[in-house]
């Protein structure tokens, strides 16, 4: 994987990170959302934010060589088709047809039809044979604890059977025949597991019947209100002719610049695959191997010519050497002497040559030596120095010395 794509991976993770915080919260807080315009909406939203992540971490997989990462990314990759195939099942159940537009969600995330438009996404997917495991374990479990929930109720109702006779034996037929049908009735005594799975499923229940019900009530308002404006002559009129040809013309601007983005990004895309810079389509794993092994080949010729390149460096190099080794030492000296005539025009003054233990005249040459306007700036300093010092005694000049390295110690600090 190239840097290019290595880093959109890392940018797909923290965007996928983010958003399925944001997909998380809406489930909690949003449950009992009685609107059905602003449920799709945020479910549009959600979806289309999804389609990009989709969209680039498939690029991204395309474009991986790594073995182990790519069953890391293909991980990702399905779990994000999942949450996609859940939303779209979502979004037929509340508009009721298997298109979907993403107009409100595309503006808040600020992407184009081309970021969230579905590329290979698979109608059904398979689960992983882990997570199916534990899913066949889990079903089995529950089937044995219904079967054991059952074989309880039986006993129960064996023993209330019998002992209802003589439980009521002070009342008359009647009242005992219908008292028997109450105490068939009861729940009989469970487990406190099952007693709580009954309830929670009872509730679950409830809130499906109360949520088919409030949708159906609030359908059923507002047609009775659209019908109570059309017949009272209070609804909102419809648009003109002419505003109806304008908004149209806009429409098919629109869809003509998208479309025409479209064409060139995957007239791009196949230029970009016979250059071999990218892979858009579905993956062909047997060409991929035949592709891979091309690359190989193309590395093992470009080290092979940068090793060729690097010796030929080395030998323009030690050739220059030879035929300037004689000519270095004339240019050094030169080198010295107008320096030498530089410190003497702007100073009058000959500036030492550095010992060879400190590192001799190629300090000279690297410019590691003061300047003639440095060194003058320091010598009036130290002459100033000098004569301010002239009328103390030796402590002052040693309390002073020590206040100014104190003063250099903060300043490199």
């Amino acid at each position: 994987m190239s840097d290019y794509y290595f880093n959109k991976w890392k940018e797909v993770l923290i965007e996928l990170e983010k958003h399925v915080k944001l997909d998380l919260d809406y489930q909690e807080t949003k449950v009992h959302d009685q609107k059905c315009c602003e449920a799709v909406q945020r479910l549009g939203c959600v979806l289309s934010k999804y389609l990009l992540l989709y969209n680039s971490s498939v690029d991204c997989l395309q474009q991986s060589l790594q073995v182990q990462k790519t069953e890391y990314i293909q991980n990702v990759v399905n779990a994000i088709t999942a949450r996609i195939l859940e939303l779209k099942h979502q979004l037929r159940k509340l508009e009721g047809y298997y298109y979907q537009y993403f107009g409100n969600g595309l503006i808040q995330h600020g992407l184009t039809f081309d970021d969230a438009d579905p590329k290979d996404i698979p109608s059904k997917i398979t689960r992983s044979e882990q997570v199916q495991a534990v899913i066949d374990e889990v079903l089995l479990r529950a089937k044995m604890e219904k079967e054991v929930c059952l074989k309880e109720v039986v006993e129960v109702e064996k023993v209330s059977s019998e002992t209802n006779s003589f439980l009521r034996f002070w009342e008359s037929d009647n009242e005992s025949d219908e008292v028997e049908k109450d105490t068939s009735e009861i729940v009989p005594q469970l487990s406190e597991e099952s007693l709580k799975r009954m309830e929670m499923i009872k509730l679950i229940q409830a809130h499906e019947r109360s949520r088919q019900f409030i949708r159906w009530d609030t359908r059923r308002k507002f047609k009775r209100e659209k019908w109570e404006k059309d017949l009272n002559g209070t609804a909102k009129p419809q648009a003109t002719f002419e505003i109806k040809e304008r908004a149209a013309a806009l429409i098919k601007k629109v869809f003509r610049m998208y479309f025409e983005i479209k064409r060139h990004r995957v007239r791009q895309c196949k230029i970009d695959e016979m250059i071999d810079i990218n892979i858009c389509t579905k993956p062909n794993y047997e060409e991929k191997s035949k592709y891979l092994t091309v690359k190989d080949q193309r590395i093992d010729k470009q080290k092979q010519y940068k090793e060729e390149n690097l010796s030929k460096i080395k030998t323009m190099e030690t050739n220059y050497l030879k035929q300037t080794d004689n000519n270095t030492a004339d240019e050094y000296r030169d080198f010295i002497r107008d320096w030498f005539k530089k410190w003497y025009v702007d100073v009058k003054f000959f500036y030492d040559i550095p010992k060879e233990e400190f590192g001799g005249s190629s300090l000279i040459i690297k410019e590691m030596v003061p300047t003639p306007s440095e060194w003058l700036e320091e010598y009036e300093a130290y002459l100033q120095e000098k004569k301010s010092n002239k009328n103390k005694t030796s402590a002052q000049v040693f309390k002073k010395s020590l206040k100014n390295k104190k003063q250099k110690r903060k300043n490199l600090n």
